[in-house]
């Protein structure tokens, strides 16, 4: 079984509209996703699941070394409730933002939205900022957001998405999935650090919900296994050549730090589709 390293910071997200669908997934492997060192573990729900999950995630999967995230849709002004202490909400309305501590709130940066960001930033909010890129030009909204990153140089910030330092890919090509993991000195896995399952029961690198990356689908066998054999398939080639491909057509000379390289594989596939 390959393991992903502490410093790959692994994420598997399940979309799946059916709450049972999603239950058994999560009791059927919950030592999968332990002993694979998944960092992080998103779950979309509604809000009136909110309650029931945390009696029926597995005991397991509360554990210091990873992060359960609750992606909701909150339509309620207060939310009061007891948060296992490796569980936080993740609020998806961004037209109903709440102060808590164990809420924060996600919301996609444009230009419409930034004076929402910054006020809520400066009123002590917990905010994520989601970069919704725009494939038709990439360079342009990096710039706008790296615009927005200046009028709010004092704060930390928390920033959704796969984006990597540009710097640190040129030198560390690992980080793009462009080096043999067992060869080097980090031994990093090479298995795609962001595994989405969509509501389908359908198992993808990233959010890059095409043909050509399927890594399978969720049956009787594990998670872990399920990956494992995506390793030695036609579509991880695919994978690992389109990252190739973003690697040297666009990284030369990009001209900002954070290098968001899933959304330059999604411009050219539906450039080609």
């Amino acid at each position: 079984m390959r393991k992903y390293l502490n410093m790959e910071n692994s994420t598997l997200e399940l979309n799946v509209n059916n709450y049972n669908n999603l239950i058994c997934i999560l009791q059927e492997n919950f030592l999968a996703i332990v002993e694979k060192n998944f960092k992080r573990l998103i779950l979309n729900i509604r809000e009136l699941e909110l309650n029931k999950i945390l009696l029926d995630i597995p005991n397991a999967l509360f554990n210091d070394d990873l992060l359960v995230m609750l992606n909701i849709f909150l339509e309620k002004k207060q939310i009061n409730i007891k948060l296992p202490k490796n569980v936080i909400i993740v609020n998806t309305n961004c037209n109903n933002i709440l102060n808590e501590d164990y809420i924060y709130n996600k919301i996609p940066f444009n230009e419409k939205t930034e004076s929402l960001i910054i006020n809520s930033i400066n009123s002590g909010i917990n905010i994520i900022v989601d970069p919704v890129i725009d494939f038709d030009d990439i360079t342009l909204y990096m710039s706008k957001l790296y615009n927005f990153f200046d009028k709010i140089d004092d704060y930390d910030l928390n920033i959704g998405g796969f984006m990597i330092s540009s710097h640190i890919m040129r030198e560390h090509p690992c980080n793009a999935y462009l080096c043999n993991g067992w060869k080097c000195k980090k031994r990093i896995s090479m298995l795609p650090k962001y595994i989405y399952i969509d509501s389908n029961l359908n198992i993808y690198p990233h959010d890059l919900i095409f043909e050509r990356y399927f890594i399978g689908k969720v049956n009787k066998n594990s998670i872990s296994d399920i990956i494992d054999k995506y390793f030695l398939s036609d579509n991880y080639n695919n994978f690992i050549n389109d990252c190739k491909k973003t690697f040297i057509n666009y990284l030369p000379k990009y001209p900002f730090d954070l290098f968001p390289l899933i959304d330059f594989i999604k411009k050219d596939v539906k450039n080609h589709e």
